[in-house]
């Protein structure tokens, strides 16, 4: 069975694709207003989002859980959420607000965790419409507001609401899976959670860090060159997300199927971005020193583009392919290192504070490196024979 296919390849990058889209053509049409009042209640529900799914996604692919339990978990995972928000810095004066983004993000989560199960059923197609679906329900915010003159916040938890509705025939598996727990639920939950979310923890941090204490030139070269350096990771989701949807049983076959196809779209993005910096500079735009972009953007892709090329197929093969039990061990050692690391780090930078983009970089690199580092000795240190337990 092949792993690459072009078709698989086109719907999954439209998935993931999609929804950045969407954002891009809200800001075009919302005024200035309503585009604040959109970024304040998609990003607050974005953060719902992340600690309300908490990695059920990768746990009802694995096995069986119980619907209210799923959904009773998600609500109170928000609940919780919201109230510590609320406690630092309150996102809304409006309790009508509040509500409003809370229940889009419930039935964002719902729809979120049982559409992430298709992949590992291997029906890619119905996943990836609808995470078109789900940009195209937030594009009809456009017509909603500016033509019919709705009320943001009151249309806002219908986008979701109406995506899950259209999805949820694929809510029932037929697929013959182990059954789970609240125990099971949480325990793999926040292993997932723990393994996916430390490195984009990181790529946020390296961002304020630039952009608050360094030059503007310099912050300003190093964000863009992060801005066109970011696809790379989108790519890698792709891959991952096939690893995901692949029915071959074979593990090993799978693993360096995606990192032949990995390594070939990496070189020909890179090989494209750099003849367009090196011999097209006109078309980067005004803010930026195109010769300041030069070294910072040569020296951040050739890290990245490393660390991407290994970690969404090991990713991949881990939640695809590894026992579940690996991915405790995973989020134990990741725990236990982010807090070493984390401590370490501001204990030498408070005493010498980073005064170029090199060592800044360096620092996530060494990160992000070790982080995979242990997850792959994780994966590979007994060996695998690439059957899951519900397998």
């Amino acid at each position: 069975m092949s792993f690459f296919r072009l078709d698989k390849f086109i719907f999954l990058t439209a998935s993931v694709f999609s929804g950045k889209s969407a954002l891009l053509i809200l800001a075009y049409f919302l005024n200035e207003a309503e585009y604040n009042l959109f970024n304040k209640a998609y990003y607050t529900a974005s953060l719902l989002i992340l600690f309300g799914t908490l990695g059920f996604r990768y746990v009802l692919a694995r096995m069986n859980i119980s619907a209210r339990t799923m959904i009773a978990s998600v609500i109170l995972n928000i609940g919780i959420t919201f109230l510590v928000i609320y406690i630092i810095s309150p996102p809304f004066d409006s309790t009508f607000h509040s509500i409003s983004v809370i229940c889009y993000s419930i039935f964002a989560c719902i729809g979120g965790i049982y559409f992430f199960r298709l992949l590992f059923s291997g029906i890619y197609t119905a996943y990836s419409m609808m995470q078109i679906f789900y940009a195209l329900f937030h594009i009809s915010l456009i017509p909603a507001v500016k033509i019919f003159q709705f009320d943001l916040y009151t249309i806002f938890p219908f986008v979701t609401f109406f995506w899950m509705l259209a999805g949820i025939k694929f809510f029932n598996s037929s697929e013959a899976m182990p059954e789970g727990t609240l125990r099971d639920l949480y325990k793999t939950g926040i292993s997932a959670f723990i393994i996916n979310a430390a490195v984009p923890a990181a790529l946020i941090v390296d961002k304020y860090v630039i952009n608050h204490h360094f030059p503007v030139a310099t912050a300003n070269s190093y964000t863009f060159a992060w801005a066109i350096s970011a696809p790379l990771f989108y790519v890698g989701n792709v891959i991952e997300k096939m690893i995901y949807s692949s029915g071959n049983k074979n593990s090993v076959y799978t693993f360096k199927k995606a990192l032949l196809a990995l390594g070939i779209i990496l070189l020909i993005y890179v090989g494209i971005l750099s003849a367009v910096i090196i011999f097209i500079p006109s078309l980067l735009p005004r803010s930026v020193d195109a010769e300041l972009l030069k070294p910072v953007f040569f020296f951040m892709v050739s890290g990245y583009a490393a660390y991407v090329l290994f970690h969404f197929p090991v990713n991949g093969y881990l939640f695809r392919y590894s026992e579940i039990q690996k991915q405790s061990i995973t989020a134990a050692a990741f725990a236990v290192f982010i807090l070493i690391f984390t401590a370490a780090a501001f204990y030498i930078f408070y005493q010498n504070p980073i005064q170029d983009y090199r060592t800044l970089l360096i620092t996530i690199w060494i990160f992000i490196f070790s982080l995979l580092i242990i997850k792959s000795y994780v994966i590979f240190r007994n060996g695998n024979t690439g059957k899951t337990k519900t397998e």
